[in-house]
């Protein structure tokens, strides 16, 4: 596998399957030869790269991960391994993704529907990562007032138990490293 750790100053932060909408700061790493709506956005991503075959960076090199919209995409097992092994032991990893008890969440194309519960009973998300904290985004439908002025519930409890009233989910974690010295 290519390694770009040279090619990028420290401190190497990352945003996989960046598409058109790569986070400030970051480098965008995402596989657009096979999107042709991206051509126009090829100064976007960074690193022109199939992420089926990886992260391209070195073991413990990268300082910070962020994902959105990508995960539900490839294999997850895979792909939280391999963020495991390119962060550093202090890495931030913000992973946002389309809640399954959504529209967006059951848009075609994706093969992973997540919610706390995949993450929260996942043995290896668990045994990788760690200081784990949930936020979740709620839908323009809940955000209107219709669903309150009918149902007298919280967010929280809708979330679970209705669909589309929480459109995304950020799951903000650590990798469980020590620091080598």
């Amino acid at each position: 596998m290519e390694n770009f750790n040279a090619k990028f100053p420290s401190p190497i932060r990352i945003d996989l399957g960046c598409g058109a909408f790569k986070r400030e700061g970051y480098i965008g790493i995402d596989n657009y030869s096979s999107e042709p709506q991206w051509k126009n956005f090829e100064a976007s991503i960074d690193i022109n790269w199939d992420l089926a075959k990886g992260i391209p960076f070195e073991d413990s090199s990268v300082d910070a991960i962020y994902t959105s919209h990508f995960l539900e995409h490839v294999n997850l097992d895979f792909m939280l391994r391999e963020m495991f092994r390119v962060a550093k032991p202090s890495a931030e990893i913000h992973i946002v993704v389309p809640y399954a008890n959504s529209a967006e969440g059951m848009y075609p194309g994706h093969s992973n529907f997540l919610t706390e519960k995949y993450f929260n009973n996942n043995t290896l998300f668990q045994e990788l990562y760690e200081q784990i904290e949930y936020r979740f985004d709620p839908t323009d439908e809940w955000n209107s007032g219709v669903l309150q002025r009918h149902l007298k519930i919280p967010f929280d409890v809708a979330r679970v138990f209705m669909f589309n009233v929480c459109r995304q989910m950020h799951i903000l974690c650590k990798p469980k490293k020590q620091e080598i010295r």
